[in-house]
């Protein structure tokens, strides 16, 4: 008992309420008080109140938060049945009498036992996220707020967010906002003045090429810290995917686009000199980016099998993602010798870890998906009608 972890909810939350760790979730009925044998680390505590007269009615928004669990720790929550939240318990002389009760195991009827079939995938998913990353992007009430869209005022304020009242900023106390970093536009106002300097070309390559943004950023906003960056990564795919939050997702979409866009940066190719100024290395970028495919294979692994042909999501951003990785990594070195072989990067190859995690992603799309973006690409069905070739008659009158 001394060694083991313990989380413990106390209170009257609703009976039939929904309540979770990592990946995993439960309803809970009139004896749940927490959760046993937690493994030590960081996890991701969620719950949805059900209505206090409907134990069958959720009504309230999932909310969840981040924890970092020690070897034999006990995290103690207590229900609030005005704002509907659990939050912590801080009252020393408390806390010290019910780990005493742990101790003595006086709560074992009431403690269910962590899932420990669901471990080796939450590890997967929070390999990277530490106090660091929680304490850098986690929101001033430290309660994430799931959404399907951005929250209006009405909803912000059901939740406990007033950041629509009073000053309006996003800094309020009780404000839902997650401090991701921002992700750079490729032409932003003040960039747009030196881009009319350029020639065409550049201009092209700098729209579909991010490769400058992608560094900049990483030399700007982490310090180079790759571990940060793909610790905000898995912050904002949990925060999506279990925590159902509309901003995490576009954070974490905004991220998956923007390193597969990096063409040159995923070749180790013509990287300026300026971003190496932190003694950083080609090497150093290549491991980098050899890690955020294999976060990004994993996090393809747990998205729904028919994301990539239901009519909502056909021909949805993630598609295209990996069309480009495969553009970039794959494609040319793939080519029969007797096809034209298109693009101006055609005789460079990307490093060699880097093309085999591509591969592992689209063998998985391939075969446990039914996605060929090989097959895709090469006949045209990933491109919208807009998109494909128009023949032009040039004989035809013209009006």
């Amino acid at each position: 008992m001394k060694k083991r972890s313990v989380i413990m909810v106390l209170g009257s939350m609703p009976r039939g309420s929904e309540f979770g760790i990592d990946c995993k979730i439960w309803k809970i009925g009139d004896k749940f008080k927490g959760i046993a044998a937690v493994p030590p680390g960081i996890h991701y505590l969620h719950y949805t109140a059900a209505d206090a007269g409907n134990a069958c009615h959720i009504g309230q928004l999932r909310m969840g938060f981040f924890v970092n669990v020690e070897v034999g720790g006990l995290l103690i929550y207590i229900w609030d049945t005005k704002s509907e939240t659990l939050v912590p318990l801080e009252d020393r002389a408390e806390l010290e009498r019910y780990r005493r009760g742990v101790l003595r195991g006086a709560f074992e009827a009431s403690l269910g036992p962590y899932p420990v079939a669901e471990y080796s995938l939450w590890c997967k998913l929070s390999n990277y996220i530490n106090k660091k990353t929680i304490d850098k992007l986690e929101p001033v009430q430290k309660r994430v707020i799931a959404s399907s869209k951005p929250l209006n005022c009405d909803e912000k304020e059901r939740v406990g967010d007033n950041s629509c009242t009073g000053s309006g900023s996003v800094l309020s106390g009780a404000s839902s906002h997650i401090f991701f970093t921002r992700l750079p536009s490729l032409m932003k106002k003040e960039t747009r003045g030196a881009a009319t300097k350029l020639s065409p070309i550049e201009i092209t390559n700098h729209v579909f090429d991010k490769s400058d943004t992608l560094l900049r950023l990483l030399q700007k906003d982490y310090d180079y810290d790759f571990r940060l960056f793909l610790g905000e990564m898995q912050f904002a795919f949990v925060c999506f995917l279990v925590g159902q939050s509309f901003e995490a997702f576009d954070q974490w979409k905004g991220m998956v686009d923007l390193l597969c866009s990096s063409e040159r940066a995923l070749l180790g190719k013509e990287i300026p000199k300026e971003f190496f100024s932190h003694n950083i290395t080609i090497v150093e970028i290549q491991e980098f980016l050899v890690h955020f495919l294999q976060v990004l294979k994993v996090h393809l692994e747990q998205i729904p099998l028919d994301f990539f042909d239901s009519d909502l999501s056909k021909g949805n951003f993630l598609e295209q993602c990996v069309t480009n990785l495969y553009l970039i990594c794959i494609k040319d070195s793939v080519m029969d010798s007797g096809k034209e072989i298109l693009g101006s990067q055609a005789h460079v190859k990307c490093h060699e870890n880097i093309r085999k995690e591509v591969m592992a992603i689209l063998k998985f799309l391939q075969t446990s998906v039914g996605v060929d973006i090989e097959e895709r690409y090469l006949h045209g069905n990933n491109l919208d009608e807009e998109d494909l070739p128009v023949v032009v008659d040039l004989d035809a009158a013209m009006f």
